[in-house]
Parts: structure tokens; sequence; C-alpha cells
């Protein structure tokens, strides 16, 4: 599961391997379930939020 991995990694401090997952995840669902989708949305939050964080 590319989700799970990309949780791990980011719990595991490893930033830009975790918004690259999440950057390849959301592409794949945005293609698959649309940008209006609950779970693309989720996870566009995720991705806002980890590279604000790794930005600092």
């Amino acid at each position: 599961m590319l989700s799970r991995n990309a949780v791990a990694a980011h719990g595991l401090g490893r930033a830009a391997e975790a918004i690259g997952m999440l950057e390849e995840l959301v592409e794949r669902r945005e293609g698959v379930l649309g940008p209006a989708h609950p779970f693309v949305v989720e996870n566009r939050e995720w991705l806002t939020r980890w590279r604000a964080e790794a930005a600092t």
C-alpha cells in the first residue's frame, strides 16, 4: 500500500521519500477517482502539510 508506506516514511523522518510516494499516490488516485474524491482531497492536504514541514 503506497499510502501506508508514505505514512511510515514520514513517521521515520524520511520526508523526501514520503512526499514522493504521496505525490505518486495523489496522481494515481486522482486519475481513477477524480479530483473531488475524499481520499484525493485528504491526500492533497497531507501533501501540503508534509511539504510545509519539509521546508522548515
